[in-house]
């Protein structure tokens, strides 16, 4: 793994992590959802996979990332809750715990292969995730 991949739904919408694993399935045709987290506008978070998994979540990059979703859309100045930033920091604190080597913490659309460009997580998060944060 090198890298942590933060993610948005891209649509003001909080699904639970079992409407998103069937949207992937029925709509992407993917085994199951496809990211280790979800974190929900309310701060709930879910582990939806082993971090041993690959899922699909950075087309052609499955294999060296981690994804973790925010519910919502942080397009045109939208941020996440402040509720799902300290759920979102200690999701990404501890996987890297469990880690050997460094990873980078990045948004989708900055590791995005050109053939499948994103805007995703949006165009706020290099806003948000430098904050600091209480």
């Amino acid at each position: 793994v090198r890298y942590i991949v933060i993610h948005h739904v891209g649509i003001d919408a909080d699904p639970t992590p079992e409407q998103t694993a069937l949207y992937h399935i029925n709509t992407h045709g993917w085994p199951g959802i496809g990211y280790a987290f979800v974190v929900m506008k309310d701060g709930s978070a879910y582990q939806t996979q082993r971090l041993t998994t690959m899922s699909y979540h950075v087309a052609g990059r499955n294999d060296i990332c981690i994804g973790i979703l925010l519910n919502g859309d942080f397009n045109e100045g939208r941020e996440p809750t402040e509720a799902q930033i300290m759920p979102t920091r200690k999701a990404i604190n501890w996987i890297e715990s469990l880690l050997p080597t460094y990873v980078m913490v990045t948004g989708h659309r900055t590791i995005a292969l050109d053939s499948s460009p994103t805007r995703c997580p949006g165009d706020t998060f290099e806003n948000w995730f430098s904050k600091p944060r209480e």
